[in-house]
């Protein structure tokens, strides 16, 4: 997963992702945005709906909110240390 994503994403604004896989997932599950197929007409389209409903620009939280559940270095990074002290059965383990 690219972190230009998750920096995109704690900006809190709307995202247009023109993306498939993880990466659409979790545009998704962050309510941040939409996500749609790499064809012009299909973005265009997009932005005519956004054009016409100027509200669904208004990403709220959701993004940052995610990130700060999701994809915060320093949590993940201590979640890792707890994986690998579970695994090799040593407190404090260096990699």
């Amino acid at each position: 997963m690219p972190s230009k994503t998750y920096e995109v994403l704690a900006i809190g604004r709307h995202v247009t992702a023109i993306v498939r896989g993880e990466a659409a997932r979790i545009v998704k599950d962050a309510d941040a945005g939409d996500v749609v197929a790499w064809k012009p007409e299909a973005i265009a389209e997009l932005w005519r709906e956004l054009a016409a409903d100027r509200g669904r620009l208004d990403a709220g939280t959701s993004g940052r909110d995610w990130v700060r559940a999701h994809a915060n270095y320093p949590v993940l990074a201590a979640k890792y240390m707890r994986v690998i002290e579970t695994v090799t059965g040593k407190i404090g383990a260096v990699v």
